[in-house]
C-alpha cells in the first residue's frame, strides 16, 4: 500500500461520491513524530479540516499534469499545522478530477514519497487509457 511504502497516511479523493479515502493510520502513527499524544491530536484535527474542506482544497489546489505538488508546513492550504506536509497529484478520469496523495510529518523522505506517488499516478493513468 502507499502508506506502508511512504510511512504516511495515503489519501484518495473519489469525486463521484465526494469521499476522501484514507489508509495507513497504523503506519503513520508508528513514526517517532507521534510519540507525544498532542501530535496525534493535531494530526487528526488537520485531517478533519482537510475532509471537511476537500472541495475547497481541490478548487484552490495547484495542479500540474506531470508533477506531484508538495505543500510543506505553513505553506500548505491548511495553515493550522506547521509540522505536516501534503504531497498530492491529480489526474482526470471519466470527466472528473481525482486526487491521490500522502499526508504526514514534515520530516519525511520527500524524494522517495514523490517517486512512489508519481509511479501510482502513472499507473492509474495508464490503466484508464484504452488499449489498441
Amino acid at each position: 500500500t502507499i502508506s506502508s511504502s511512504t510511512h504516511t497516511l495515503g489519501l484518495y479523493f473519489e469525486p463521484r461520491t465526494g469521499l476522501l479515502y484514507k489508509e495507513g493510520f497504523p503506519e503513520v502513527f508508528k513514526r517517532p513524530d507521534f510519540a507525544v499524544i498532542e501530535q496525534v491530536f493535531d494530526f487528526v484535527e488537520l485531517l478533519e479540516i482537510l475532509e471537511n474542506h476537500i472541495f475547497d482544497f481541490l478548487k484552490n489546489a495547484l495542479w500540474d499534469e506531470h508533477e506531484p505538488t508538495i505543500l510543506i508546513g505553513r505553506s500548505n492550504l491548511f495553515p493550522l499545522q506547521d509540522d505536516y506536509s501534503i504531497l498530492y497529484s491529480g489526474y482526470e478520469s471519466g470527466g472528473y478530477d481525482h486526487m491521490i496523495g500522502v499526508l504526514g510529518p514534515k520530516r519525511m523522505d520527500y524524494a522517495r514519497n514523490l517517486a512512489i506517488l508519481d509511479f501510482i499516478r502513472s499507473e492509474l493513468i495508464r490503466r484508464r487509457e484504452p488499449t489498441d
